[in-house]
């Protein structure tokens, strides 16, 4: 469908980035040097985990529903422009978490050894190991299933196998992601070691 006018797109634009800045607000953000420094990347760092996580859902959904596409011609070509895209967009935003990420560490940890010392910095710990075993899923499926994809669309083949290694992969970045998550509520509710 058409796109929202450029009013209604300001208002949803607005409305995210006030979404977002609320967990910045309720956070340690405000309560930690560089204040505005760390509410600016807390808020980058939420849209990013936010970007992330919706669009590996939405290929989660797009993954079966391009594969019911009536014409056999088109579904392995949609599947690998659907993904090749979201690639894209992964690629940008989890070069932005990553970036926030480290700049969040190191404001509040404060030190190496408060990363070993402290219950906040051994859960900034947890989260750096499931992130890096999120990247390398991510790194997986963009380096092998997308170039698949690809070839069998070069060939006019079915997506068949591809897809549901694809799909299996998309579920578990979907699972580890959600981990992390769940360490980062864990986080919010701690206190950092530099506090």
């Amino acid at each position: 469908g058409p796109l929202p006018a450029r009013p209604q797109r300001l208002l949803l634009l607005l409305a995210v980035l006030t979404l977002a800045l609320t967990a910045p607000m309720a956070g340690h953000s405000v309560s930690h040097s560089p204040e505005a420094l760390l509410v600016f990347v807390d808020t980058a760092h939420v849209l990013c985990i936010s970007a992330w996580l919706g669009g590996l859902v939405m290929l989660l959904i797009a993954i079966p529903v391009a594969g019911r596409v009536p014409s056999a011609r088109e579904r392995t070509p949609l599947l690998a422009e659907v993904v090749g895209r979201f690639s894209r967009m992964a690629s940008i935003v989890v070069a932005v978490l990553v970036l926030s990420g480290i700049v969040q560490a190191v404001a509040l940890v404060g030190s190496v050894p408060a990363l070993y010392d402290t219950a906040y910095g051994r859960l900034v710990l947890v989260k750096i190991g499931l992130l890096l075993a999120l990247l390398s899923l991510g790194a997986y499926n963009q380096r092998r299933s997308l170039p698949r994809l690809r070839r069998l669309a070069a060939g006019g083949e079915e997506p068949g196998g591809a897809a549901t290694i694809l799909r299996r992969a998309v579920a578990f970045e979907v699972a580890f992601l959600l981990a992390v998550l769940g360490v980062i509520s864990v986080l919010v509710a701690t206190d950092p070691p530099s506090g």
